[in-house]
């Protein structure tokens, strides 16, 4: 007997396995992905949706207080060291946010099947727990210029764990 699908079955097993998950009366779905494999995954959809509308939510309340709050870090910690170019420190800063996002966006997107959903989102965790706490310890950590770069890595490891954020809800892997 031949082992591979043909178009007519391949089509027909994914209608049952879209009907099977769309179907359930339950109100936590599960999901069998890739049925063929040896290894069958169930995955809780409702719990993954729930997740990463948490993960964004995070990402999109981090960079709101990022703006809001960048009045009072060029203020505080930008116009004692150079008055003139505050504001361009501050900008620095900001962009690093978004360097930061874009580059979690090239490196990660790739390997995001390999890495898992989970651990992406655990990474974006990590950075935005870290990347808060360097920018509320940079007075205590350095005085005059030096607290310059150590806002901006605070600022660029928060756009990682922002790119983190993104990345699950776009690529529709569930894998992790």
């Amino acid at each position: 007997m031949n082992d591979r699908f043909t178009p007519s079955s391949e089509t027909q097993l994914s209608k049952s396995v879209i009907s099977g998950c769309l179907n359930k009366p339950t109100h936590l779905q599960e999901c069998r992905i890739n049925p063929t494999t040896d290894s069958e995954h169930i995955y809780n959809r409702n719990a993954l949706f729930l997740i990463s509308v948490l993960a964004l939510f995070t990402a999109a309340t981090a960079f709101s207080l990022r703006i809001a709050a960048s009045g009072a870090i060029k203020e505080a910690l930008y116009d004692p060291v150079d008055m003139a170019n505050s504001g361009r420190m501050i900008g620095d800063a900001l962009g690093a946010a978004c360097l930061g996002f874009a580059a979690s966006l090239l490196v990660a997107s790739p390997i995001l099947d390999l890495l898992g959903a989970k651990r992406v989102l655990l990474i974006a965790s990590l950075t935005f727990i870290v990347g808060s706490l360097l920018l509320i310890l940079a007075p205590h950590l350095a005085t005059g210029a030096g607290v310059v770069p150590i806002v901006w890595w605070s600022m660029l490891i928060m756009g990682i764990g922002w790119g983190c954020c993104d990345q699950p809800g776009d690529s529709g892997s569930l894998s992790g």
